[in-house]
């Protein structure tokens, strides 16, 4: 149903729940990334120095997750079926995506989905892509696998000196498939039953004039129902396990690390000294100053007994958490070493099998990923007055880990055995960027144009 400005106010307020929960959640799970997650658990009582060690314990284990798999993704390319660029493709440069797209992908991994809007750049000939997360932008679907979203939600909170007389407000950018909404959203004390009235106000309406709502959804893993699953919420269980067992260890470590000597049976020096209160107490710390710092201690009494208490071992803590990391390693898929940091005499074949399960994940994550950098594409295209070209697909830089020696010969014996043409083969050399790939070429013409020119001449003698 087509909204105006009188409507759209009150079909925010429908969609405003909903987009505050999404944005909760997504919070949570962008601190457990960012290790800011929930402490370990501590007794009641717990003193101010177990609650320190109750902060150091925390480790962002699900954040290093995200940037192992974000970091694996990177797009150079946007190309048809004849191997040249996309005349597109320069709308991803002028949008700044080559740095873009790495916040693109962190968000999409770390709450399970993320959004780009596609809109008219009145100063500029190409369109204005712009990134959003979860927790800023909420799209809404008829169905969980619509292509386009019914509505879209941007809410940023304002700080207070831009609230006026309000208790909280919101800058919004409400999208349909007509008109950009510039919203102002805010609420001013409270009803009689306790929750407070929030009032919109349309404060500019911007024509786009697509037929659709202009928001693109990148999903990490979504499943049939449609929920989105992104890389931190499966593994919480497991990463606070870690920290847990990390903080018993602190503590261990802190108290019970050493052995603890003790004396039984010792004769009270004060006990027939006539003392005030006060002296009495300053004569006990002095003597547990000397029982700390000496080295002998000496009695007559012979009921007196010394001893000492051994020391917990940490064997068994240090072990508890290396299980739990690979653990988490392997519920991830991600390679054990990245979490570990433990790699020693690994051959190429040994390692590429260690990372296989995770350059499969890295893949699924690309297709994903690349359908939705294409409908991008796609959008832009009606903007620029560009036909779309629906063969053309991104291309991904090749970030396995591989010495220049294998590749190289690899790329050789390709070259030679199957006649494979060495422009196609340029894709996959991993230093070569989309403009080196385009100034081979470029040579390599300039070269047969040369050489044919001499032949001919030759042949003309």
């Amino acid at each position: 149903m087509a909204l105006d400005e009188l409507s759209v106010p009150g079909k925010l307020q429908e969609l405003w729940p909903e987009f505050l929960e999404s944005r909760r959640q997504s919070e949570e799970w962008e601190n457990w990334a960012l290790g800011q997650q929930t402490l370990p658990t501590i007794p009641d009582s717990s003193t101010s120095e177990f609650k320190e060690l109750q902060k150091k314990s925390i480790t962002p284990w699900t954040g290093l997750i995200v940037q192992s798999i974000a970091q694996a993704l990177d797009v150079e390319g946007y190309r048809t079926r004849t191997g040249e660029d996309s005349a597109l493709w320069e709308a991803w440069q002028v949008n700044r995506m080559d740095s873009e797209q790495a916040g693109l992908y962190e968000a999409a991994l770390t709450t399970g989905v993320a959004y780009l809007t596609v809109l008219p750049d009145p100063d500029s000939t190409f369109p204005e892509w712009r990134p959003y997360s979860s927790a800023q932008m909420t799209a809404f679907y008829e169905s969980p696998f619509d292509e386009w979203p019914v509505y879209a939600v941007f809410g940023e909170p304002l700080p207070k000196w831009q609230r006026g007389d309000a208790d909280e407000a919101w800058r919004i950018m409400f999208l349909d498939h007509q008109n950009v909404y510039h919203m102002r959203q805010s609420r001013r004390g409270s009803t009689v039953a306790g929750e407070a009235e929030w009032s919109a106000v349309v404060e500019e309406t911007m024509p786009h004039r697509f037929g659709v709502c202009p928001v693109v959804r990148y999903v990490n893993r979504q499943t049939l129902q449609g929920r989105a699953i992104g890389e931190v919420e499966p593994h919480v269980a497991v990463a606070s396990r870690i920290d847990q067992t990390v903080f018993d260890r602190l503590v261990v470590q802190r108290y019970a690390a050493w052995n603890v000597r003790y004396a039984t049976g010792l004769d009270d020096p004060m006990k027939n000294m006539t003392l005030s209160e006060e002296q009495r107490k300053a004569l006990a710390r002095q003597q547990e100053l000397m029982l700390k710092v000496g080295d002998v201690l000496a009695t007559d009494n012979p009921n007196a007994k010394f001893g000492s208490l051994p020391a917990t071992p940490l064997d068994g803590h240090l072990r508890a958490a290396i299980d739990d990391i690979r653990m988490l390693a392997s519920v991830s898929q991600t390679p054990p070493q990245l979490l570990t940091g433990d790699i020693n005499n690994v051959s190429a074949e040994a390692l590429a099998a260690i990372e296989a399960s995770f350059n499969r994940k890295v893949a699924q994550r690309k297709q994903n990923f690349g359908e939705a950098h294409e409908q991008a594409f796609r959008l832009t295209a009606s903007i620029m007055g560009v036909e779309p070209d629906d063969t053309a697909q991104v291309i991904w830089r090749d970030m396995e880990s591989r010495s220049l020696a294998q590749t190289a010969d690899a790329l050789g014996k390709l070259r030679q055995m199957l006649e494979i043409p060495p422009e196609v083969l340029w894709d996959h050399v991993p230093f070569l960027n989309d403009q080196d790939r385009q100034k081979a070429k470029q040579l390599r013409d300039e070269e047969n144009t040369l050489a044919n020119f001499f032949m001919n001449n030759m042949e003309a003698v």
